[in-house]
């Protein structure tokens, strides 16, 4: 089993089972909008290219949040671009 920050990996489970109707998705023909959260606490340790990428094609619109050491580059390519672009990806830090 991989150790670390899997990011790549959860988007490719949100990619490939979340959204099926098998899963519970309304179908397409509804036109119910798709929409992916996604959190994650520190520098991926697997490629999130290709994923953050299938998911915008797969008309998933796609949030990040950031926790502690995340890394913004990521959020960023993983957001989907319904904010403009001056727009700061959401980043949580402990309150002490």
């Amino acid at each position: 089993m991989e150790k670390g920050t899997m990011t790549g990996l959860a988007l490719r489970h949100l990619v490939e089972h979340s959204f099926s109707e098998a899963q519970g998705a309304w179908p397409r023909a509804q036109n119910v909008p798709r929409v992916g959260l996604v959190f994650t606490d520190g520098r991926s340790q697997d490629d999130i290219s290709v994923w953050a990428a299938r998911a915008k094609e797969e008309g998933i619109i796609m949030y990040a949040v950031g926790v502690g050491k995340a890394v913004e580059e990521e959020l960023r390519e993983i957001t989907s671009d319904v904010l403009p672009s001056s727009t700061s990806p959401i980043r949580l830090t402990s309150a002490r």
